[in-house]
């Protein structure tokens, strides 16, 4: 349960920002218009079918004065899924894939491995694929989209449409350049995670041992 508070809250899972990263208002998306900054984004996004990183993870919640923070890495693969794996302030790991989720976390020093039910997650697992690949159709299903910036530096707002996202978060912000560098959710209760990514990059898409048997559980 504390490993889903910090991926559910904040992405799975994966920020609050007071000011705006660039003094530009944003700008409405023309999808008609292929030669705006927001489509040469999505350009390069397209080439993320794999992604790796490590990450901090920063849970704001409104009755604390400090963050929650989390560290780990995160695997995106499009045609595997997503490893998401906290290594402080404790050992969890969740593997969400198009038809299930698995936790497995540390109990006494023996991993234990759960299996979750679908449900709302399904939704987060394909917006992280969206997100992470560009998916121009599924983000125009699910998002209203806003951009800031230029092609070296960007920023895309994406406000939920439908439930069940709507009914969490307020807005989903994406800073990069050649990569996704950080993920701001804003939630309905105020509350916010932000994910920065630390050295990502979608070039090594060689699966080590471990990550092939995560994926097969």
């Amino acid at each position: 349960m504390k490993f889903r508070h910090y991926l559910l809250s904040g992405i799975f899972l994966l920020f609050c920002i007071n000011q705006p990263l660039f003094a530009a208002d944003k700008k409405n998306v023309e999808f008609s218009d292929k030669s705006s900054v927001f489509f040469s984004v999505i350009d390069k996004l397209q080439k993320n079918n794999f992604f790796r990183s490590d990450f901090i993870q920063k849970k704001h919640i409104k009755i604390l004065s400090s963050p929650l923070i989390s560290r780990g890495n995160i695997l995106f693969s499009a045609d595997k899924g997503i490893i998401w794996k906290i290594n402080k302030p404790f050992q969890s790991k969740l593997i969400i894939s198009e038809n299930k989720i698995t936790e497995i976390s540390l109990q006494n020093g023996t991993p234990v491995k759960t299996q979750k039910k679908l449900s709302g997650m399904q939704s987060f697992y394909i917006i992280f694929q969206a997100l992470f690949t560009g998916d121009i159709k599924t983000i125009r299903q699910y998002f209203s989209v806003t951009y800031q910036g230029n092609t070296k530096k960007w920023t895309i707002f994406l406000t939920p449409l439908s439930s069940p996202l709507n009914k969490i978060f307020n807005e989903i912000s994406l800073t990069g350049d050649e990569q996704i560098k950080n993920i701001v959710f804003s939630e309905k209760n105020q509350d916010s995670t932000q994910i920065d990514f630390i050295n990502p990059s979608n070039k090594n898409h060689h699966l080590s041992d471990e990550e092939e048997k995560s994926f097969e559980f």
